[in-house]
């Protein structure tokens, strides 16, 4: 549904709406949510969530901890059909329902993990959809990957203009600053 066209056109966390919004429908959940990794934080930030999910967007979790963080920590997709008897599932505020984390792979790297709560209390994911998760999560961390390679290029053509103008205006005393008043006067116009 989106594609790499629309790359620029949407931001990191509206893609991850999307991508949330298609895993709820597929396993029929009413809860959702996605977590990338923060390198600053070193630990697994929500950026998105659906449904009636606790964890609001901002929240941080360390890596290895609760079922998510297992899950990017291991690479490897996490069911839990009984959270309140499985030590891996953090119970701070968290519903009993079966839970799902998937992580979201870049090559052989994980960027985040997409998790689905089973609201409807006894489906267990079959093979078939487990592939297509893992399948929706690969394809969104390439996704999410190029729109930082973009944001990036972005920046880089900025700032390069910004570094011929400085050397155009060094270079010609007579004309030194016009580049940064017409570009004030670009930015007043608009």
């Amino acid at each position: 549904d989106y594609g790499v066209t629309r790359t620029g056109s949407v931001s990191h966390e509206e893609f991850c709406s999307l991508v949330v919004e298609k895993a709820c429908r597929l396993l029929n959940s009413t809860r959702g949510t996605i977590m990338l990794y923060d390198e600053e934080a070193q630990a697994l930030r929500v950026v998105a969530a659906r449904g009636g999910a606790k964890e609001t967007p901002g929240l941080k979790l360390k890596l290895g901890e609760g079922v998510a963080g297992r899950a990017f920590s291991t690479a490897r997709p996490i069911f839990v059909a009984e959270p309140k008897r499985d030590p891996r599932f953090l119970t701070q505020g968290e519903n009993d329902e079966p839970f799902l984390s998937i992580p979201m792979m870049l090559k052989s790297k994980p960027v985040g993990v997409l998790n689905v709560h089973n609201t409807g209390g006894t489906l267990t994911p079959d093979d078939t959809k487990l592939k297509f998760l893992m399948l929706l999560g690969g394809e969104a961390a390439l996704t999410l990957h190029h729109q930082k390679m973009y944001d990036d290029l972005q920046i880089f053509y900025f700032e390069m203009v910004k570094m011929l103008a400085g050397a155009v205006d060094t270079k010609d005393h007579y004309a030194a600053d016009h580049s940064e008043r017409a570009r004030t006067l670009a930015r007043d116009a608009a």
